[in-house]
Protein backbone atom coordinates (compact mmCIF):
# COMPACT_ATOMS: atom_id res chain seq x y z
CA UNK A 1 0.00 0.00 0.00
CA UNK A 2 1.41 3.29 -0.98
CA UNK A 3 1.36 6.19 1.53
CA UNK A 4 1.38 9.78 0.50
CA UNK A 5 3.38 12.27 2.59
CA UNK A 6 1.38 15.33 3.61
CA UNK A 7 2.42 18.42 1.87
CA UNK A 8 3.55 21.55 3.71
CA UNK A 9 0.22 23.13 2.94
CA UNK A 10 -1.63 20.22 4.54
CA UNK A 11 0.54 20.41 7.67
CA UNK A 12 -0.18 24.13 7.99
CA UNK A 13 -3.93 23.49 7.80
CA UNK A 14 -3.70 20.82 10.54
CA UNK A 15 -1.76 23.15 12.86
CA UNK A 16 -4.27 25.94 12.35
CA UNK A 17 -7.15 23.55 13.09
CA UNK A 18 -5.47 22.42 16.37
CA UNK A 19 -4.83 25.99 17.47
CA UNK A 20 -8.45 26.91 16.71
CA UNK A 21 -9.70 23.99 18.80
CA UNK A 22 -7.56 24.99 21.82
CA UNK A 23 -8.79 28.60 21.57
CA UNK A 24 -12.47 27.51 21.47
CA UNK A 25 -11.94 25.30 24.54
CA UNK A 26 -10.28 28.18 26.49
CA UNK A 27 -13.14 30.57 25.64
CA UNK A 28 -15.64 27.96 26.82
CA UNK A 29 -13.85 27.51 30.21
CA UNK A 30 -13.54 31.26 30.85
CA UNK A 31 -17.17 31.86 29.92
CA UNK A 32 -18.45 29.16 32.27
CA UNK A 33 -16.22 30.36 35.18
CA UNK A 34 -17.44 33.94 34.74
CA UNK A 35 -21.04 32.72 34.95
CA UNK A 36 -20.41 30.90 38.25
CA UNK A 37 -22.51 32.65 40.98
CA UNK A 38 -20.47 34.61 43.56
CA UNK A 39 -22.42 33.02 46.39
CA UNK A 40 -21.10 29.59 45.39
CA UNK A 41 -17.51 30.83 45.69
CA UNK A 42 -18.28 32.48 49.02
CA UNK A 43 -19.97 29.35 50.36
CA UNK A 44 -16.86 27.38 49.43
CA UNK A 45 -14.65 29.86 51.40
CA UNK A 46 -17.01 29.73 54.37
CA UNK A 47 -16.80 25.95 54.48
CA UNK A 48 -13.00 26.24 54.73
CA UNK A 49 -13.19 28.22 58.06
CA UNK A 50 -13.68 25.89 61.08
CA UNK A 51 -16.71 26.53 63.26
CA UNK A 52 -16.36 26.29 67.04
CA UNK A 53 -18.56 26.33 70.14
CA UNK A 54 -17.86 29.19 72.54
CA UNK A 55 -19.09 30.58 75.86
CA UNK A 56 -18.33 33.57 78.06
CA UNK A 57 -15.61 33.25 80.69
CA UNK A 58 -17.17 32.47 84.09
CA UNK A 59 -15.83 34.61 86.94
CA UNK A 60 -14.83 32.70 90.05
CA UNK A 61 -16.74 33.61 93.24
CA UNK A 62 -14.05 31.82 95.24
CA UNK A 63 -11.92 34.11 97.45
CA UNK A 64 -8.35 32.87 97.35
CA UNK A 65 -6.48 32.92 100.66
CA UNK A 66 -2.80 32.43 101.46
CA UNK A 67 -2.00 31.60 105.08
CA UNK A 68 1.46 32.08 106.59
CA UNK A 69 3.26 32.49 109.88
CA UNK A 70 4.72 35.94 110.65
CA UNK A 71 6.55 38.00 113.25
CA UNK A 72 6.26 41.65 114.28
CA UNK A 73 9.76 43.11 113.83
CA UNK A 74 11.26 44.98 116.81
CA UNK A 75 11.31 48.76 116.56
CA UNK A 76 14.70 50.05 115.43
CA UNK A 77 16.47 53.14 116.67
CA UNK A 78 16.90 55.97 114.17
CA UNK A 79 19.60 58.60 113.76
CA UNK A 80 19.50 62.32 112.98
CA UNK A 81 22.56 63.83 111.27
CA UNK A 82 23.71 67.32 110.38
CA UNK A 83 22.97 68.57 106.88
CA UNK A 84 25.17 71.69 107.00
CA UNK A 85 28.77 72.70 107.74
CA UNK A 86 28.39 75.10 110.66
CA UNK A 87 28.78 75.61 114.40
CA UNK A 88 25.91 74.92 116.82
CA UNK A 89 24.54 78.18 118.21
CA UNK A 90 21.79 76.82 120.51
CA UNK A 91 20.56 73.47 121.79
CA UNK A 92 17.18 72.85 123.44
CA UNK A 93 17.66 72.63 127.22
CA UNK A 94 15.59 69.45 127.47
CA UNK A 95 17.46 67.61 124.68
CA UNK A 96 18.53 64.77 126.97
CA UNK A 97 18.46 60.99 126.98
CA UNK A 98 14.99 59.64 127.80
CA UNK A 99 13.19 62.88 126.91
CA UNK A 100 10.18 62.59 124.59
CA UNK A 101 9.42 65.10 121.83
CA UNK A 102 6.63 65.70 119.41
CA UNK A 103 7.21 65.85 115.68
CA UNK A 104 8.40 69.29 114.53
CA UNK A 105 9.76 70.55 117.86
CA UNK A 106 12.96 72.64 117.42
CA UNK A 107 15.95 70.91 119.05
CA UNK A 108 19.10 72.48 117.51
CA UNK A 109 20.02 75.79 115.81
CA UNK A 110 23.16 76.13 113.70
CA UNK A 111 24.92 79.44 112.97
CA UNK A 112 23.17 80.82 109.86
CA UNK A 113 25.50 83.79 109.09
CA UNK A 114 27.42 82.16 106.23
CA UNK A 115 24.31 80.75 104.58
CA UNK A 116 22.38 84.03 104.88
CA UNK A 117 25.29 85.89 103.22
CA UNK A 118 25.50 83.30 100.43
CA UNK A 119 21.75 83.56 99.80
CA UNK A 120 21.91 87.38 99.70
CA UNK A 121 24.77 87.30 97.14
CA UNK A 122 22.88 84.90 94.89
CA UNK A 123 19.75 87.06 95.10
CA UNK A 124 21.81 90.15 94.11
CA UNK A 125 23.31 88.26 91.16
CA UNK A 126 19.80 87.20 90.13
CA UNK A 127 18.56 90.81 90.21
CA UNK A 128 21.52 92.00 88.07
CA UNK A 129 20.98 89.22 85.55
CA UNK A 130 17.29 90.04 85.31
CA UNK A 131 18.15 93.72 84.62
CA UNK A 132 20.68 92.71 81.96
CA UNK A 133 18.15 90.45 80.30
CA UNK A 134 15.54 93.23 80.25
CA UNK A 135 18.06 95.63 78.62
CA UNK A 136 18.90 93.04 75.97
CA UNK A 137 15.22 92.44 75.22
CA UNK A 138 14.62 96.20 74.93
CA UNK A 139 17.61 96.56 72.59
CA UNK A 140 16.37 93.68 70.43
CA UNK A 141 12.90 95.16 70.19
CA UNK A 142 14.35 98.59 69.18
CA UNK A 143 16.65 97.04 66.55
CA UNK A 144 13.77 95.05 65.06
CA UNK A 145 11.78 98.27 64.62
CA UNK A 146 14.82 99.97 63.01
CA UNK A 147 15.25 97.02 60.61
CA UNK A 148 11.58 97.21 59.64
CA UNK A 149 11.86 100.98 59.02
CA UNK A 150 15.07 100.56 57.00
CA UNK A 151 13.43 97.86 54.87
CA UNK A 152 10.51 100.18 54.10
CA UNK A 153 12.91 102.97 53.10
CA UNK A 154 14.86 100.48 50.99
CA UNK A 155 11.72 99.62 49.05
CA UNK A 156 11.01 103.34 48.48
CA UNK A 157 14.58 103.88 47.25
CA UNK A 158 14.25 100.94 44.84
CA UNK A 159 10.97 102.32 43.52
CA UNK A 160 12.56 105.77 43.09
CA UNK A 161 15.54 104.25 41.26
CA UNK A 162 13.29 102.31 38.87
CA UNK A 163 11.26 105.48 38.13
CA UNK A 164 14.38 107.50 37.32
CA UNK A 165 15.69 104.72 35.08
CA UNK A 166 12.47 104.77 33.05
CA UNK A 167 12.66 108.56 32.65
CA UNK A 168 16.35 108.50 31.69
CA UNK A 169 17.12 110.85 28.74
CA UNK A 170 14.05 113.02 29.25
CA UNK A 171 15.57 115.42 31.77
CA UNK A 172 19.10 116.74 32.13
CA UNK A 173 18.92 116.50 35.94
CA UNK A 174 17.88 112.86 36.00
CA UNK A 175 21.42 111.35 36.13
CA UNK A 176 22.17 113.26 39.32
CA UNK A 177 18.91 112.19 40.95
CA UNK A 178 19.50 108.59 39.83
CA UNK A 179 22.98 108.57 41.43
CA UNK A 180 21.48 109.96 44.61
CA UNK A 181 18.81 107.19 44.64
CA UNK A 182 21.50 104.53 44.13
CA UNK A 183 23.48 105.98 47.06
CA UNK A 184 20.38 105.90 49.30
CA UNK A 185 19.75 102.31 48.25
CA UNK A 186 23.29 101.26 49.19
CA UNK A 187 23.15 103.11 52.52
CA UNK A 188 19.87 101.49 53.58
CA UNK A 189 21.14 98.02 52.57
CA UNK A 190 24.30 98.45 54.64
CA UNK A 191 22.24 99.78 57.56
CA UNK A 192 19.99 96.67 57.48
CA UNK A 193 23.03 94.35 57.46
CA UNK A 194 24.57 96.15 60.46
CA UNK A 195 21.30 96.04 62.40
CA UNK A 196 20.90 92.30 61.71
CA UNK A 197 24.44 91.71 63.01
CA UNK A 198 23.57 93.61 66.20
CA UNK A 199 20.37 91.54 66.53
CA UNK A 200 22.35 88.29 66.22
CA UNK A 201 24.78 89.47 68.92
CA UNK A 202 21.83 90.37 71.14
CA UNK A 203 20.38 86.85 70.66
CA UNK A 204 23.70 85.34 71.77
CA UNK A 205 23.83 87.61 74.85
CA UNK A 206 20.22 86.76 75.68
CA UNK A 207 20.98 82.99 75.68
CA UNK A 208 24.04 83.53 77.88
CA UNK A 209 22.19 85.68 80.41
CA UNK A 210 19.19 83.29 80.44
CA UNK A 211 21.56 80.42 81.28
CA UNK A 212 23.11 82.50 84.08
CA UNK A 213 19.61 83.19 85.42
CA UNK A 214 18.77 79.46 85.59
CA UNK A 215 22.07 78.65 87.30
CA UNK A 216 21.56 81.44 89.84
CA UNK A 217 18.00 80.27 90.56
CA UNK A 218 19.34 76.77 91.29
CA UNK A 219 21.99 78.24 93.60
CA UNK A 220 19.28 80.22 95.44
CA UNK A 221 17.20 77.07 95.95
CA UNK A 222 20.25 75.25 97.31
CA UNK A 223 21.08 78.17 99.65
CA UNK A 224 17.46 78.31 100.89
CA UNK A 225 17.52 74.53 101.48
CA UNK A 226 20.77 74.76 103.48
CA UNK A 227 19.49 77.75 105.44
CA UNK A 228 16.35 75.78 106.37
CA UNK A 229 18.56 72.88 107.50
CA UNK A 230 20.28 75.17 110.02
CA UNK A 231 17.22 74.50 112.17
CA UNK A 232 16.92 70.87 113.30
CA UNK A 233 13.47 69.64 114.33
CA UNK A 234 12.29 66.34 115.77
CA UNK A 235 11.58 64.19 112.66
CA UNK A 236 8.72 62.27 114.28
CA UNK A 237 7.23 61.63 117.68
CA UNK A 238 9.67 59.61 119.75
CA UNK A 239 12.12 59.27 122.65
CA UNK A 240 15.78 60.41 122.66
CA UNK A 241 18.25 57.52 123.12
CA UNK A 242 21.58 59.39 122.87
CA UNK A 243 22.96 62.92 122.28
CA UNK A 244 26.33 63.30 120.48
CA UNK A 245 26.78 67.13 120.44
CA UNK A 246 27.32 70.18 122.62
CA UNK A 247 26.72 73.88 122.18
CA UNK A 248 29.34 75.78 120.13
CA UNK A 249 30.64 72.63 118.47
CA UNK A 250 31.55 73.00 114.77
CA UNK A 251 30.19 70.13 112.66
CA UNK A 252 30.41 68.95 109.09
CA UNK A 253 27.64 67.49 106.98
CA UNK A 254 26.41 64.03 108.00
CA UNK A 255 27.84 64.35 111.54
CA UNK A 256 25.71 62.46 114.10
CA UNK A 257 23.48 64.71 116.24
CA UNK A 258 21.32 62.27 118.24
CA UNK A 259 19.52 58.90 118.09
CA UNK A 260 15.89 58.27 119.00
CA UNK A 261 13.23 55.58 119.14
CA UNK A 262 10.17 56.51 117.13
CA UNK A 263 6.69 55.87 118.48
CA UNK A 264 5.73 54.32 115.18
CA UNK A 265 2.22 54.17 113.88
CA UNK A 266 3.57 51.92 111.13
CA UNK A 267 4.81 48.50 112.19
CA UNK A 268 6.82 46.02 110.17
CA UNK A 269 5.62 42.44 109.84
CA UNK A 270 7.93 39.77 108.37
CA UNK A 271 6.21 36.85 106.58
CA UNK A 272 7.99 33.98 104.80
CA UNK A 273 6.27 33.22 101.47
CA UNK A 274 7.08 30.48 98.97
CA UNK A 275 7.69 31.31 95.27
CA UNK A 276 4.32 29.90 94.17
CA UNK A 277 2.40 32.14 96.58
CA UNK A 278 4.57 35.11 95.55
CA UNK A 279 3.36 34.56 92.00
CA UNK A 280 -0.25 34.39 93.19
CA UNK A 281 0.25 37.69 95.02
CA UNK A 282 1.74 39.20 91.84
CA UNK A 283 5.07 39.87 93.60
CA UNK A 284 8.30 39.80 91.58
CA UNK A 285 11.42 39.92 93.82
CA UNK A 286 13.76 40.47 90.86
CA UNK A 287 12.09 43.59 89.43
CA UNK A 288 10.78 44.77 92.82
CA UNK A 289 7.31 44.97 91.30
CA UNK A 290 5.04 45.04 94.35
CA UNK A 291 1.26 45.36 94.58
CA UNK A 292 -0.09 48.04 96.90
CA UNK A 293 -2.72 47.94 99.65
CA UNK A 294 -2.76 44.18 100.28
CA UNK A 295 -5.68 43.00 102.41
CA UNK A 296 -4.46 40.85 105.31
CA UNK A 297 -5.85 39.43 108.55
CA UNK A 298 -3.61 39.02 111.61
CA UNK A 299 -4.19 36.72 114.58
CA UNK A 300 -1.75 36.52 117.55
CA UNK A 301 -0.15 33.11 117.92
CA UNK A 302 -0.28 33.02 121.74
CA UNK A 303 -3.03 35.37 122.86
CA UNK A 304 -6.75 34.99 122.25
CA UNK A 305 -7.06 38.58 121.03
CA UNK A 306 -9.16 37.62 118.02
CA UNK A 307 -8.51 38.48 114.38
CA UNK A 308 -8.01 41.99 112.98
CA UNK A 309 -7.84 43.19 109.39
CA UNK A 310 -5.15 45.54 108.05
CA UNK A 311 -4.08 47.12 104.78
CA UNK A 312 -0.41 46.36 104.17
CA UNK A 313 2.26 47.58 101.75
CA UNK A 314 5.44 45.69 100.91
CA UNK A 315 8.45 47.66 102.12
CA UNK A 316 11.12 45.18 101.04
CA UNK A 317 11.86 41.54 100.20
CA UNK A 318 14.92 39.90 101.72
CA UNK A 319 16.95 37.12 100.00
CA UNK A 320 15.39 33.66 99.94
CA UNK A 321 16.26 31.20 102.69
CA UNK A 322 18.75 28.53 101.48
CA UNK A 323 16.90 25.93 103.56
CA UNK A 324 13.41 26.13 102.03
CA UNK A 325 13.66 28.82 99.27
CA UNK A 326 11.02 30.92 101.08
CA UNK A 327 11.30 34.70 100.72
CA UNK A 328 11.01 36.86 103.89
CA UNK A 329 8.56 39.57 102.80
CA UNK A 330 8.51 42.62 105.11
CA UNK A 331 5.10 44.31 105.24
CA UNK A 332 4.38 47.81 106.54
CA UNK A 333 1.05 48.04 108.33
CA UNK A 334 -0.57 51.07 109.89
CA UNK A 335 -1.19 50.29 113.53
CA UNK A 336 -3.75 52.58 115.18
CA UNK A 337 -3.01 50.96 118.52
CA UNK A 338 -3.58 47.21 118.33
CA UNK A 339 -2.49 45.69 121.65
CA UNK A 340 -1.45 42.37 120.16
CA UNK A 341 0.98 43.86 117.61
CA UNK A 342 3.78 43.69 120.16
CA UNK A 343 7.39 44.01 119.12
CA UNK A 344 8.88 40.56 118.48
CA UNK A 345 5.58 38.68 118.84
CA UNK A 346 4.51 35.91 116.46
CA UNK A 347 1.19 35.81 114.61
CA UNK A 348 -0.79 34.04 111.90
CA UNK A 349 -1.18 36.08 108.70
CA UNK A 350 -3.83 35.49 106.03
CA UNK A 351 -3.66 37.21 102.63
CA UNK A 352 -7.14 37.74 101.19
CA UNK A 353 -6.83 37.90 97.41
CA UNK A 354 -9.59 39.67 95.47
CA UNK A 355 -11.92 37.58 93.28
CA UNK A 356 -11.59 39.94 90.32
CA UNK A 357 -9.53 38.59 87.43
CA UNK A 358 -10.08 34.93 88.31
CA UNK A 359 -12.20 32.51 86.28
CA UNK A 360 -13.58 28.96 86.35
CA UNK A 361 -12.97 26.57 83.43
CA UNK A 362 -13.21 22.83 82.85
CA UNK A 363 -10.19 20.52 82.87
CA UNK A 364 -10.48 19.94 79.12
CA UNK A 365 -10.42 23.71 78.44
CA UNK A 366 -6.81 23.99 79.69
CA UNK A 367 -4.38 22.76 77.04
CA UNK A 368 -0.64 22.20 76.81
CA UNK A 369 1.67 24.72 78.54
CA UNK A 370 -1.28 26.11 80.56
CA UNK A 371 -3.02 27.77 77.62
CA UNK A 372 -6.69 28.22 76.83
CA UNK A 373 -8.29 28.83 73.42
CA UNK A 374 -10.02 32.20 73.04
CA UNK A 375 -12.04 33.52 70.09
CA UNK A 376 -11.03 37.14 69.58
CA UNK A 377 -12.38 39.12 66.60
CA UNK A 378 -12.83 35.95 64.53
CA UNK A 379 -9.36 34.58 65.23
CA UNK A 380 -7.83 32.02 67.60
CA UNK A 381 -5.83 33.47 70.49
CA UNK A 382 -3.68 31.14 72.62
CA UNK A 383 -3.82 32.81 76.05
CA UNK A 384 -1.43 31.81 78.85
CA UNK A 385 -2.95 31.36 82.33
CA UNK A 386 -1.88 30.66 85.90
CA UNK A 387 -3.63 27.73 87.58
CA UNK A 388 -4.54 28.75 91.15
CA UNK A 389 -6.42 25.68 92.33
CA UNK A 390 -9.61 23.68 92.01
CA UNK A 391 -13.22 24.24 92.96
CA UNK A 392 -15.33 21.11 92.70
CA UNK A 393 -14.85 19.85 89.09
CA UNK A 394 -13.52 23.14 87.76
CA UNK A 395 -10.10 24.81 87.65
CA UNK A 396 -9.48 28.33 88.96
CA UNK A 397 -7.31 30.32 86.54
CA UNK A 398 -6.09 33.89 86.11
CA UNK A 399 -4.54 35.58 83.04
CA UNK A 400 -0.78 35.96 82.78
CA UNK A 401 0.60 39.49 82.45
CA UNK A 402 2.46 40.23 79.21
CA UNK A 403 5.93 41.61 80.09
CA UNK A 404 6.21 43.96 77.09
CA UNK A 405 2.91 45.81 77.66
CA UNK A 406 2.09 45.07 81.30
CA UNK A 407 -1.42 43.98 80.18
CA UNK A 408 -2.87 40.54 80.84
CA UNK A 409 -3.58 37.87 78.23
CA UNK A 410 -7.38 38.38 78.35
CA UNK A 411 -9.23 41.19 76.58
CA UNK A 412 -12.78 42.49 76.67
CA UNK A 413 -15.02 40.49 74.34
CA UNK A 414 -12.93 37.29 74.45
CA UNK A 415 -14.98 34.06 74.24
CA UNK A 416 -13.77 30.69 75.56
CA UNK A 417 -13.62 28.00 72.85
CA UNK A 418 -15.12 24.79 74.27
CA UNK A 419 -15.06 22.53 71.19
CA UNK A 420 -11.90 20.53 70.31
CA UNK A 421 -9.61 21.66 67.49
CA UNK A 422 -7.67 19.29 65.22
CA UNK A 423 -4.79 21.77 65.28
CA UNK A 424 -4.30 25.16 66.95
CA UNK A 425 -2.36 27.97 65.26
CA UNK A 426 -2.35 31.36 66.94
CA UNK A 427 -4.19 33.84 64.72
CA UNK A 428 -6.00 31.28 62.55
CA UNK A 429 -9.51 32.27 61.44
CA UNK A 430 -12.45 30.66 63.25
CA UNK A 431 -16.19 31.13 63.19
CA UNK A 432 -18.62 30.90 66.08
CA UNK A 433 -21.11 28.08 65.70
CA UNK A 434 -24.60 29.54 65.39
CA UNK A 435 -26.85 28.83 68.36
Amino acid sequence: MTTTKPTSKTRLLLLNASALGILVLAVFIVKNYAQTPVRDIESFSEKAIPKVDVRELTKSPFEWQIKNFGRILPSRSKTQSSRVNAAISTIAKNLKVGQRFKQGEVLINFDQTEYEYELAMHQLTLANSQNNLQEILTEKSFNKRLIKLAQERLKLAETEKERYQKLEGTDAGLPLRLDRAKGELKRFSENIVNLQKQLALADSREKKVSLQLKQTELKIKKAEYELANCIVRMPERGQILSVAIEQGQALTKNALLFTYLAEEKVRELSVEINPQDLNRLDINPETESFPKALKISVTPARFSEGEKSFTADISRIEPASPENSYFPVVLSIKDPGSLFLKSGSFCNVTFNLPTTGRFLVRDVDVHNQNKIYLLREGKLNLASVNILGRQNSSIIIEPVKIKESGLNSFQKGDMLITSPLQYAVNGMQLEQESK
